[in-house]
């Protein structure tokens, strides 16, 4: 794709966030994709079906076969998933190529997956407008694998592409807009990522969070015909998930999120001054070795202790 994030569609579903009002029905959730799969003159684009246990899973697949002057055939699939899931988006797309003599084949797949969200800032006890500390944590892992002859100049042609973007944007007690931004890419490099990115938030009681986020990967797999009757088997895959989480260190505070999904993650940010005390405590364990050192006995220095 020429540009991974698209940002035309990204600033669309911010003006949509903006223009939502909090509450039923401000949450939203899509998937797409679109692909097609060619094997010399037999060309097949995707057929996309919801996932049959009810979950908000969108499956895809494409094939083709074909075969040129009697050569061996050449065969063409791709298939994968697409997660719009609130908080927990993912994407895995499959891509396989064979081709031989005289028959070409050649994949194309692109999918995404969006979600907008509101979450409000509620308590039972504390009084609107009330200070608020809450912890934000965005974490995106990339698989990318890709046979060695998925890169071969001159028979193969292939790219791997994903991109992430997560954006939530909120109210401080001061009344200024604060906005935490996350970008990741991966380009056709294969292997596995993972980033971690945590953010701060000083909020309040009565005030919402919106959270805008797009996920996609992109596969462009070709398997040239070639000399001899050889055939030439490319196969690529890209797997990915995003996961976000909010998370409130006052037991009084309450996140509501207007799709009803629990943003809170497994194991919470650690507030400011949590980092604080660890850095102080490593800073007290060095003085305290380095104390233990010099005052121990020279006779020790050659001590051998023997097990028997």
């Amino acid at each position: 794709m020429p540009t991974l994030l698209r940002q035309a569609g990204f600033s669309l579903v911010s003006m949509m966030l903006a223009a939502m009002p909090v509450g039923a029905g401000a949450a939203l959730s899509s998937a797409s994709v679109t692909c097609t799969a060619s094997a010399y003159l037999d060309t097949n684009t995707c057929v996309a079906t919801a996932d049959p246990d009810g979950s908000n899973i969108l499956n895809f697949i494409a094939a083709a076969t074909g075969n040129n002057q009697g050569a061996d055939p050449a065969s063409a699939d791709v298939w994968g998933h697409v997660r719009p899931d609130f908080g927990d988006a993912g994407i895995s797309i499959t891509a396989r190529a064979t081709s031989s003599r005289f028959s070409p084949a050649s994949i194309t797949a692109y999918a995404d997956a969006n979600w907008v969200d509101m979450i409000e800032i509620t308590s039972d006890t504390l009084p609107l407008g009330a200070p608020i500390l809450l912890s934000g944590l965005h974490q995106v892992t990339v698989t990318l694998n890709a046979t060695p002859d998925s890169f071969t100049p001159v028979r193969n042609l292939s790219t791997l592409t994903f991109g992430s973007q997560m954006t939530a944007s909120w109210l401080e007690p001061s009344g200024v807009v604060e906005r935490w931004s996350d970008a990741f890419l991966v380009d056709d490099t294969p292997g596995n990522y993972e980033r971690t990115s945590t953010e701060f938030i000083h909020t309040y009681v009565g005030a919402v969070i919106g959270v805008t986020y797009m996920m996609n990967a992109s596969i462009t797999l070709s398997a040239g015909a070639g000399v001899g009757t050889d055939l030439v088997f490319a196969d690529i895959e890209s797997s990915d998930s995003g996961h976000v989480f909010f998370n409130t260190h006052d037991p009084a505070v309450t996140l509501v999120s207007s799709s009803g999904h629990n943003y809170a993650s497994p194991a919470p940010v650690p507030e400011p001054g949590t980092y604080a005390l660890m850095l102080a405590g490593l800073g007290l364990i060095g003085l305290v070795a380095r104390h233990r050192r010099r005052q121990a006995h020279p006779a020790c220095a050659n001590l051998k202790v023997v097990y028997g």
